[in-house]
């Protein structure tokens, strides 16, 4: 038989069928069997061998009894990616990739891309990855409640090279899941229960039962997205969900006062919901709300200035308030804002901000292989955030206390984290700073009790790094497998802080102009900041400061000095902390900035 013959055949049969979209079936199967889609390249010259002949027979025949072709071929190629399709997992539907276009279309017109994506109810992982392929900077996680559709999705990613951005994960939907989210995309359970039975054979014989169930109604599932996006989205992020009977599904999202906008297709219906937080904090039913409401709009878009300039006045404040403990005047801070140093002090702010980014490193590490090592990549915005806060707060607070508890706090919102992993994550930062702290010990030693020179405090420190390392290779087969991993990185990033830390405070010496020698400062290093990691004392605002006053002191410097040193010092810090973390939340504030869909 010829191709036109058999091409015409094929359609009849499958339209006797009862099947609706028969000429674009037979395309899709010729495409697949001989590589050419009579129906799009109008070419009939080519010749079927024998072989081809009997497996589109073969596919008719199952293809007539209404087994869609992804089911029948096993595999669909699906906006770019190659998605496998098995037994007992939903199936990517023929107008799914319309989800993708809309989404893409979001960002096009909004000028920026998605980092975080989530996929609720991901079946094969179709939707996620066809994404991931597009935003080669974001990382998404799957969620479905079938155990069968996360072993799909998993296999999908790796068969497409994307299992490194891409976490799936067995839940119920949105339950225990930590946001922000800047995509959230669906295709839910919609079709109400009564109706099941009178569904496409292609679905209702062939999908699984908990992929197609809407409940009663069918909206049980947009009930729960609303909610979902209500609580996950990012300020500035967007919900893409299909949609069948837009009035009815588009409603379930007014009880949160979102917004909402139907995505339509090529001939004019309904498809996609495309779903925003309210643009403008400001809007008239927000002026006649309660007066509470109208200040936490107001604070929430003053966000950035409000909170740094809160920051740096208590801090301040707390500054002042140790200084006339330690009886420091006017005079004294007239005379040490006279020998102040700009120029300095900017290299105090570039070594904090290249301190911050060592210690973002480190979480970033200890993120993908204990805290999340599902997650694999948390967004460095999430990281970087929640880090300068934390250090913040460890100038007022045990430092110690404050980085394992606030790693616990945040480590608990990433996918795959928890508590206990942030926790343990802390500890293990903590131990290697302790660590490099006690390397630096022998040099200290040399100076404090033989009198040795920088030579000999450079000297005993190299010995101290020595000994270290060798004492890591001991523990490193030791470590579970992912910190064995990541042991030598997290160590290299330690020692590069350690000698940060002793390079900004000897730089604090020029920035505040005062006569203190820098090899007591050097020398008292590792001591003070060792006693500022015990979880017990106060933070770096309490004993700390009286370490290096007496330190100084014992060594030599004017007491008097020595306290104007620790005071001035812990105040640069404290202000380049502060503008550091001042400019991050700028920077959130204006990437958050609510877009008009």
């Amino acid at each position: 038989m010829d191709v036109s013959s058999l091409y015409l055949k094929c359609i009849r049969k499958l339209e006797a069928a009862g099947i609706s979209f028969a000429k674009r079936d037979v395309g899709v199967l010729f495409e697949r069997i001989c590589g050419h889609n009579p129906s799009l390249e109008r070419i009939f010259s080519f010749v079927l061998s024998p072989k081809q002949e009997n497996e589109i027979e073969a596919v008719m025949v199952r293809r007539e009894k209404r087994e869609p072709l992804a089911r029948i071929f096993g595999f669909v190629d699906f906006d770019g990616v190659q998605i496998k399709v098995s037994k007992g997992v939903f199936r990517p539907c023929e107008d799914s990739p319309r989800l993708i276009d809309h989404a893409v279309a979001f960002y096009e017109r909004v000028g920026r891309q998605p980092l975080r994506i989530l996929d609720l109810g991901t079946g094969t992982g179709c939707l996620l990855l066809a994404l991931l392929r597009r935003y080669p900077q974001a990382t998404g996680v799957g969620i479905d409640v079938n155990k069968a559709s996360i072993a799909l999705a998993q296999e999908n990613a790796r068969r497409n090279s994307l299992q490194k951005r891409a976490t799936f994960q067995l839940g119920d939907w949105e339950m225990g899941l930590a946001g922000p989210f800047d995509l959230i995309i669906s295709n839910p359970p919609a079709v109400p229960t009564h109706h099941i039975a009178s569904m496409h054979p292609e679905m209702r014989d062939f999908d699984p039962l908990e992929a197609l169930d809407g409940g009663e109604d069918g909206l049980v599932f947009y009930r729960r997205l609303a909610k979902a996006f209500a609580r996950l989205s990012a300020l500035d992020g967007v919900g893409v969900f299909q949609v069948y009977t837009p009035d009815r599904e588009v409603a379930c999202f007014a009880k949160y006062k979102l917004q909402t906008q139907i995505g339509k297709n090529y001939m004019g219906l309904a498809e996609v919901v495309l779903v925003t937080r309210p643009q403008d904090p400001f809007s008239w039913r927000t002026l006649g709300a309660p007066v509470w409401r109208m200040i936490k709009a107001f604070t929430v878009w003053l966000r950035p200035s409000f909170y740094s300039l809160l920051a740096l006045s208590t801090g301040l404040a707390l500054c002042v308030g140790l200084a006339v403990w330690q009886g420091v005047n006017v005079a004294d801070g007239t005379a040490l804002a006279a020998s102040f140093s700009w120029f300095w002090a900017s290299i105090v702010l570039l070594i904090t901000a290249a301190l911050m980014y060592c210690g973002e490193r480190k979480w970033a590490l200890l993120a993908a292989t204990w805290t999340a090592p599902e997650a694999l990549h948390p967004a460095p915005a999430f990281l970087r955030r929640h880090y300068l806060w934390q250090n913040w707060i460890a100038q007022f607070v045990p430092p110690s206390l404050a980085i394992i508890v606030g790693r616990g706090l945040a480590s608990a919102q990433m996918p795959g984290g928890g508590m206990r992993r942030g926790v343990l994550s802390g500890l293990f930062d903590q131990a290697t700073d302790f660590a490099l702290l006690c390397a630096f010990l022998p040099g200290a030693a040399l100076v404090l009790f033989a009198d040795a020179n920088w030579t000999g405090f450079v000297g005993g420190c190299a010995v101290g790094v020595a000994l270290m390392t060798g004492v890591g290779l001991l523990i490193r087969p030791l470590c579970p497998l992912p910190m064995r991993e990541a042991f030598w990185p997290l160590l290299n990033w330690s020692l590069t802080r350690a000698l940060l830390t002793l390079l900004r405070l000897l730089i604090g010496v020029y920035a505040l102009g005062l006569f203190v020698p820098l090899l007591p400062v050097a020398t008292l290093t590792p001591i003070v900041s060792f006693v500022a990691l015990l979880p017990l004392t106060p933070g770096n605002l309490g004993l700390a400061e009286w370490g290096w006053v007496g330190g100084l002191a014992a060594m030599g410097t004017s007491a008097h000095v020595a306290a104007l040193y620790a005071l001035g010092f812990r105040l640069l810090v404290l202000v380049a902390q502060t503008i550091l973390l001042g400019l991050n939340e700028a920077y959130v504030f204006i990437r958050e900035k609510r877009p008009t869909v």
